[in-house]
């Protein structure tokens, strides 16, 4: 059924689709449009301008708990009108053979979806299915194709498991027909280049929160890859995928066809001395974006530096000398091109390229961001060679605000006499020194990963008031590491230790435990100023006469509690109780004014 009312196409479902466009003289599925998932917020889709007026849409919908895609469903359609699918009543009558190109690696076969416009005269790029959406590399078999081949899986050997790159997914050196066949994860948020495009489009610009956690992710990054000794030497927005799953999204950074393996000793001063014969072939070089690398382009002149692509290459990769610096100014480069959105900064990447002068709005975006990319953009490798220092550089520019977000796994230094609020984002797990948090500090989260001792007195700054340890937090706490001053504690789902008289401030009013939170609670161990008490799910120790304070007002238990409360143990301070039904309400005491019994079930 179709409803005449414009370009949509409606679904009553949230199963994965593509929209492809049907060749009309071989019938094959060559021209092809990916959209992604349906929009589960309101399962509609608007079909692309680019789009043929009569096109094949083809939704492929998965079982998340099956082994393999259920079916497909087919259906021509035609632009110029609207359409109402309701999938769940739809018969899904075919299956993946639909796809009749496929190919064979290592005895499993892989249906070929599409093939992706930047494939090019040195490897054919295809979306595959077999039990999952995965990417398929094939190289032609010549010297340049297998090193770049050799690159990308021993770089994602080294990075398996690692959510930052896209993941291999298996190989196989085709020698017979002269192929080498690369599987890795597909990734179907798209890249940056098609995110830059999408914003664009609808004449938008990225905000400078997206700006500064895009930075850190990238950072996050390149100190994984210094872990390993990698050298990108092709970063750019066309190879940084999205993983839409986050707020800010997720990015993966991918084909690592062009990286160098560096020694540490020989930084800067390695050379690349192979020579490669340039294979130039216009149309087949065309990327998104403009973006061309292997070979790079400049002006009409042909540079026999292979590795990296207009625009975003360092001046010291143009002369063929690799280090991490090279990876710093193609992150500069990159994050540059996001700052173009605007319709008056859209040539500004363009004269980055031809001129070398970095124009960003002063209106759209702060001083310390413009510097800071500045400094990525130097034309001297020596001024970006140290990555700490950059880091650091970039901690500076973030502290000078009240609130800042630091989502770095690296040392945390701050010179701001101004800073009020820090929240530590899921990558930090660094051990924090006295000094280290300004005596300004009023509130500190930390995110998930964060599992250091904070054994030392006034690591924690007297003025703080609020602290908030993440998911992995299970350390020893001393008696005088949390300051007098604190009145909100909350730990989170893995802190199970036990709790000395003394540890917590004479100062704390509200005390959240974590999911994993059961140790017997002596009396004294809750200072008398505690208002709020939550316990998390497994708590169920008995609490005896004089643990809770005569002082709470508020007491919530997990659903694991089922101890018997006598009359004494509750204060009469309390007003507030909530808990599983263990409890006779005739044996509450009368002053409690809200109650919440809830059945287990």
């Amino acid at each position: 059924m179709y409803h005449n009312f414009g370009r949509n196409v409606e679904f009553f479902s949230s199963t994965g689709f593509y929209n492809h466009l049907k060749d009309k003289e071989n019938e094959q599925h060559t021209n092809i449009t990916l959209i992604g998932n349906i929009n589960y917020n309101n399962n509609v889709i608007v079909i692309p301008d680019t789009v043929d007026t009569q096109y094949q849409l083809i939704i492929i919908r998965s079982d998340s708990y099956a082994v393999d895609f259920e079916s497909i469903y087919v259906e021509l359609l035609n632009k110029s009108q609207s359409y109402t699918i309701n999938i769940k009543n739809n018969l899904f009558k075919n299956n993946l053979d639909y796809f009749e190109q496929s190919h064979i690696i290592n005895n499993k076969r892989y249906h070929s979806i599409s093939r992706f416009t930047n494939s090019n005269a040195i490897n054919d790029v295809y979306l595959v299915c077999g039990t999952d959406d995965h990417r398929l590399i094939n190289y032609k078999d010549n010297q340049k194709s297998y090193e770049r081949a050799e690159n990308e899986i021993k770089s994602m050997k080294l990075l398996l498991n690692n959510p930052r790159f896209v993941q291999l997914v298996d190989y196989h050196h085709d020698k017979d027909n002269q192929i080498f066949h690369i599987i890795t994860k597909y990734c179907g948020g798209g890249d940056l280049s098609q995110k830059y495009k999408h914003v664009t489009d609808k004449n938008l610009i990225f905000s400078e929160s997206y700006i500064s956690n895009y930075i850190s992710q990238l950072f996050n990054i390149l100190l994984d890859l210094d872990k390993h000794g990698i050298v990108h030497c092709d970063i750019k927005p066309s190879n940084i995928f999205i993983d839409e799953s986050s707020a800010y999204g997720t990015l993966i950074l991918g084909d690592f066809g062009c990286c160098k393996f560096i020694d540490k000793s020989t930084i800067i001063e390695y050379q690349d001395t192979k020579e490669h014969t340039l294979e130039t072939n216009d149309s087949n070089l065309k990327t998104i974006d403009h973006e061309i690398s292997d070979p790079t382009i400049f002006s009409n002149t042909y540079i026999n530096a292979t590795r990296g692509t207009k625009g975003y290459i360092s001046p010291e990769a143009m002369k063929r000398q690799y280090a991490q610096s090279c990876d710093i100014f193609s992150i500069g480069s990159t994050i540059l091109k996001l700052l173009c959105c605007h319709p008056d900064d859209r040539n500004n990447h363009q004269i980055f390229q031809t001129k070398h002068e970095i124009k960003i709005s002063e209106c759209r975006y702060s001083k310390q961001l413009i510097e800071f990319i500045h400094r990525l953009l130097d034309q001297s490798p020596k001024k970006r060679e140290s990555l700490n220092q950059l880091l650091n550089q970039y901690i500076e520019t973030n502290t000078n605000n009240q609130i800042i977000t630091f989502n770095l796994n690296t040392p945390f230094h701050n010179t701001s006499v101004n800073l009020t609020e820090i929240i530590f984002g899921n990558e930090f797990n660094q051990i924090l020194s006295v000094g280290v948090l300004p005596e300004s500090l009023k509130s500190l989260k930390f995110g998930n990963e964060f599992n250091q001792i904070l054994s030392v007195v006034g690591v924690l700054p007297e003025s703080l008031k609020s602290l908030e340890f993440g998911k992995e937090f299970n350390q020893i706490l001393s008696v005088g590491v949390l300051p007098q001053s604190l009145k909100s504690l909350v730990f989170g789902y893995e802190f199970n230790q036990i709790l000395s008289v003394g540890l917590l401030p004479e100062s704390l009013e509200s005390l959240m435990f974590g999911y994993s939170f059961n140790q017997i609670l002596s009396v004294g161990v809750l200072p008398e100023s505690l208002k709020s008490l939550l316990f998390g799910y497994r708590f169920k120790q008995i609490l005896s006469v004089g643990v809770l304070p005569e002082s709470l007002e508020s007491l919530e238990f997990g659903n694991e509690f089922n101890q018997i409360l006598s009359v004494d143990v509750l204060p009469k301070s309390l007003k507030s109780l909530s808990m599983m039904n263990h409890i006779d309400r005739k044996d509450l005491p009368q002053h409690i004014e809200n109650l919440l019994l809830e059945d287990k079930e």
